[in-house]
């Protein structure tokens, strides 16, 4: 007797879930780049409409997964009619090498679309490949020393010869080299101030360049203001 209540329980819920239509959509999570409408537009892509058996919550969750921003995602069903959807989004924190590469906080590259270039303000960090997690330290440091002396730094990275540079916002390039970058952006933010009040607000110039691959000291670099 129990087995058959059971069974007919089962066939039940069977048969009547598959006149029921998945139409409610409920999304949450922390989303700050990720939209409704892409959300909702990549579950029609997978399919119109479906029962509540056979709608394919995989096929949703890859589609979603697809997104630009999104790191992860937890789809899943609710009786009688509801998809819930759990969005995670990456945390970029600067472009990498491009204008349409991310990386987060976590030194992870992601994507972007051309639609969806430039439309954020974050600093621009280059290296070679698998240097990202090098730079990203290191960014973090010089922003830390820059700050503290009210300079805000740009761009920042390693070229092919793992030699470190930074520009400033006003457009200042830094020559660090391969070793001491530290001492040396240190020794900028001391002795530079001093320089440039001696030197080039008379002279009208503008700063192209500073060299302090240099064991006391530095180079600059200067053009005319225009």
């Amino acid at each position: 007797m129990i087995v058959f209540v059971v069974c007919r329980l089962i066939f039940w819920m069977h048969h009547t879930s598959s006149s029921v239509l998945v139409f409610k959509l409920v999304i949450s999570g922390n989303r700050r780049y990720t939209t409704d409408d892409e959300i909702r537009n990549a579950v029609l892509r997978v399919a119109p409409m479906g029962t509540f058996i056979t709608y394919n919550i995989n096929l949703v969750q890859r589609e979603i997964k697809s997104l630009p921003w999104v790191k992860q995602v937890s789809v899943r069903k609710q009786w009688p009619n509801k998809l819930k959807v759990y969005i995670i989004e990456y945390v970029p924190v600067a472009y990498w090498n491009s204008s349409h590469m991310m990386l987060t906080r976590d030194a992870v590259i992601f994507t972007i679309p051309e639609s969806r270039m430039n439309r954020q303000s974050f600093p621009m960090l280059f290296g070679p490949v698998g240097t990202e997690r090098d730079v990203l330290i290191n960014y973090y440091v010089f922003l830390e020393i820059l700050k503290f002396n009210l300079y805000t730094l740009q761009s920042a990275g390693i070229d092919n010869r793992y030699s470190w540079h930074i520009i400033l916002e006003n457009g200042t390039r830094l020559i660090l080299g391969r070793k001491y970058c530290i001492e040396r952006l240190q020794r900028f933010v001391k002795f530079y101030p001093i320089f440039l009040k001696k030197n080039m607000y008379k002279n009208n110039e503008f700063v192209h360049y500073i060299d302090l691959r240099y064991e006391s000291g530095f180079s600059v670099k200067t053009i005319p203001n225009k």
